[in-house]
C-alpha cells in the first residue's frame, strides 16, 4: 500500500507502556495505517488531531486534562472526517453508549485483543470508502449539473427529448413536463453562512417537493439556488401552489438569519426540452430585474413581456470607454456610465432586467481592458453587489465604485512598474560607487535611453540621475570618514574618484567643509 492511500492515526494513552502495546499489537502498515504521532494526555491528543487532521484517533477514555469522551466531543467540530476509537478498562454500558452518542466507531476494552483492534480498524476503513465514494459522487454530479445549467443559459444545449437529457447529464426525469425556478437570497455572514443557507434552502424544496412526485435538479449560483423541477402533468397545480407559498414558509423557517432576503422567480410550465434555455435565460433576467423594482417576494416569468432585448453595449460605447480608461479618469468613467444609463432609460423602463445587463455588460468589457490581481473574495463581492442593489441608483453607484476601484489598482500598478527602473538604478549606482560610471551607462544597465531615463529620474524623484550619484557617493564618503581608519585618498578611490585632490574639492563645495575637518568633527 502506497504512502498516499494508508490511513493516519494519532494513538493516545496516559501510560507509556500501554502505547508501546498498541504500536507492536498488530502490523500496522499490513494493515493500511501509519501512526503519525502519540499523545500522553488529553489536551495533547486534541492538539495533535487538529493539526494533523489524521483518519483515525484511538484513545483511551481516561485521560488527564481532557477525557478520550471530551476530546471526541470537541474535535469533529475541527476535524470532522475523523473517526474515533474509544478504549476502556471499563464494560460498562454508559461508557459505550456515551462514546456512540459521540460519533465513536468502536468501543474496546482493556485488555485490547488484536483481533478487535483490526476489527474496529475495518471498520474505519468501510466508512471512509463509503464517504470517499459518497464524495465523489456528489462532487461529480455537482459538476454534471453545473455543466447542465452551463449549456441552458448559453444556448448550448443540442438536446431534443427527456431521454437524451437523461443520457447527456446523467438524469433520472420520469415525465415530459419542467419548471425552472431560481431563489435568489442575501443573507449577512461568511461564506459558510452562505453554505449553510444554500443547504438548507435545498432541503426545504426537497420537503416541498417529496409528497407531489417531483423530481429536481439544483446548482448554487451567485445569484442563489437554481433549480428544475420535473413533474408530472396533474402535478401543476400542485407545484405551482406549492412555489406560491413557499417564500412565506421559507421566510419563516429561515428568520435565524440576520437581514434575510430573498426573491423566488418562476418560470412558465416547460413542455419541450429545447425549451430549456429560453426558460432559463427569461427566469433570470426576471430575478435581474429585481434592482430596478425591487421586489422581495414571488415572481412570475410571466407576468413580463418578452421579446428580443437590444444590443446594450455598441462599438462606439467601446471605443469610448477604452479612450477613459487609458487616462485613468475615473471621474470622466463616472459620467460616462451615468449617461449611458440615461440614454438607455427608456429601454430599461420596458425591459428592467436591462439595467443589470447593461451593468455587467460594462464591467465585464472594463475587467478586459484593465486586468489586474485582485482579492479574489472582494472581486466576487463587487460583482454580486450589481445583483443585490436595491434601485436604479444604486446599482450604477456600485457599478462606478467597481471601475473606480480598478481603475485606482491598475494607476497603481502602472505607477510601480514605471518606478521599477528607477529603483533599479539607484540600487546599480550605489553597488559600483568605487566604479567610473557615467549616467549612460547607468540608463544602459535599467534597459532605457539616456533622455527618457534622465527625464524618467527627473520626473519621479525631483533630482537627477547625476545629483542622485554625487549625493550617493558623498554620504558614502562621509560614513568613511565618521566610521573608519582609510585615508582620503582611499576613501576617494572607494567613493569612484582616481584624483584625491578632485574628491577634496567635490567634498569641500557640496559639504560646506573640507574632507579631514570634517573627520575631526565627526568621528
Amino acid at each position: 500500500m502506497t504512502e498516499r492511500t494508508m490511513l493516519r492515526a494519532v494513538i493516545a494513552d496516559d501510560e507509556h507502556r500501554v502505547l508501546k502495546l498498541l504500536r507492536n499489537l498488530i502490523d500496522w502498515e499490513a494493515m493500511g495505517v501509519r501512526i503519525i504521532a502519540e499523545a500522553t494526555d488529553g489536551m495533547e491528543a486534541f492538539q495533535l488531531t487538529a493539526k494533523f487532521k489524521p483518519d483515525v484517533l484511538i484513545t483511551d477514555i481516561r485521560l488527564p486534562i481532557m477525557t478520550g469522551l471530551d476530546v471526541a466531543k470537541k474535535i469533529h467540530s475541527l476535524v470532522p472526517d475523523v473517526s474515533i476509537i474509544i478504549i476502556s478498562g471499563h464494560k460498562h454500558f454508559e461508557y459505550a453508549h456515551a462514546a456512540f452518542k459521540h460519533g465513536v466507531v468502536d468501543y474496546l476494552v482493556k485488555p485490547v485483543d488484536s483481533s478487535d483492534l483490526i476489527t474496529a480498524l475495518d471498520k474505519v476503513k468501510e466508512q471512509k470508502d463509503h464517504s470517499d465514494r459518497l464524495r465523489i459522487g456528489l462532487r461529480n454530479q455537482a459538476i454534471v449539473n453545473d455543466l447542465f445549467f452551463d449549456d441552458c443559459i448559453h444556448y448550448k444545449t443540442t438536446v431534443t427529448s427527456v431521454d437524451e437529457l437523461n443520457r447527456e447529464y446523467q438524469f433520472d426525469f420520469q415525465h415530459d413536463q419542467f419548471t425552472v425556478f431560481v431563489h435568489y437570497f442575501t443573507v449577512e455572514g461568511d461564506t459558510e453562512s452562505h453554505e449553510r443557507l444554500f443547504n438548507k434552502l435545498k432541503n426545504l424544496y426537497v420537503g416541498f417537493f417529496r409528497d407531489i412526485d417531483v423530481a429536481t435538479v439544483y446548482q448554487e449560483t451567485q445569484y442563489g439556488l437554481l433549480g428544475v423541477a420535473n413533474y408530472p402533468e396533474e402535478a401543476k397545480t400542485e407545484l405551482y401552489g406549492a412555489m406560491e407559498s413557499s417564500y412565506e414558509r421559507m421566510s419563516v423557517e429561515l428568520d435565524i438569519w440576520a437581514n434575510l432576503q430573498s426573491t423566488i422567480v418562476v418560470s412558465d410550465p416547460i413542455t419541450s426540452v429545447v425549451e430549456f434555455p429560453t426558460h432559463t435565460r427569461r427566469t433570470l433576467n426576471a430575478l435581474f430585474s429585481k434592482c430596478v423594482q425591487n421586489y422581495s417576494r414571488t415572481v412570475y416569468v410571466s407576468d413580463f413581456h418578452w421579446d428580443d432585448d437590444p444590443e446594450l453595449l455598441v462599438e462606439t460605447d467601446r471605443i469610448q470607454l477604452v479612450k477613459i480608461l487609458e487616462r485613468f479618469s475615473t471621474a470622466d468613467l463616472a459620467q460616462w456610465v451615468r449617461d449611458k444609463f440615461r440614454e438607455s432609460r427608456d429601454v430599461i423602463q420596458s425591459k428592467p432586467w436591462t439595467a443589470y445587463l447593461l451593468a455587467t455588460s460594462i464591467q465585464t468589457f472594463c475587467r478586459s481592458i484593465l486586468p489586474v490581481d485582485q482579492d479574489g473574495a472582494g472581486d466576487t463581492q463587487r460583482s454580486r453587489s450589481l445583483l443585490t442593489a436595491e434601485s436604479l441608483d444604486e446599482l450604477i453607484r456600485n457599478l462606478v465604485g467597481d471601475l473606480n476601484h480598478r481603475i485606482e489598482l491598475k494607476y497603481s500598478e502602472k505607477k510601480n512598474k514605471d518606478s521599477q527602473p528607477i529603483m533599479l538604478s539607484k540600487t546599480f549606482m550605489t553597488k559600483h560607487l568605487a566604479e567610473q560610471i557615467s549616467i549612460e551607462h547607468v540608463a544602459s544597465a535599467v534597459g532605457l535611453s539616456y533622455a527618457y531615463f534622465s527625464n524618467l529620474f527627473k520626473s519621479e524623484t525631483g533630482i537627477t540621475a547625476g545629483q542622485f550619484l554625487l549625493d550617493t557617493r558623498l554620504e558614502k564618503a562621509k560614513e568613511y570618514l565618521r566610521n573608519s581608519s582609510y585615508n582620503l585618498s582611499e576613501i576617494a578611490l572607494k567613493v569612484g574618484y582616481t584624483d584625491p585632490k578632485h574628491f577634496s574639492r567635490v567634498f569641500s563645495k557640496n559639504v560646506g567643509v573640507k574632507a579631514k575637518d570634517y573627520r575631526r568633527l565627526y568621528s
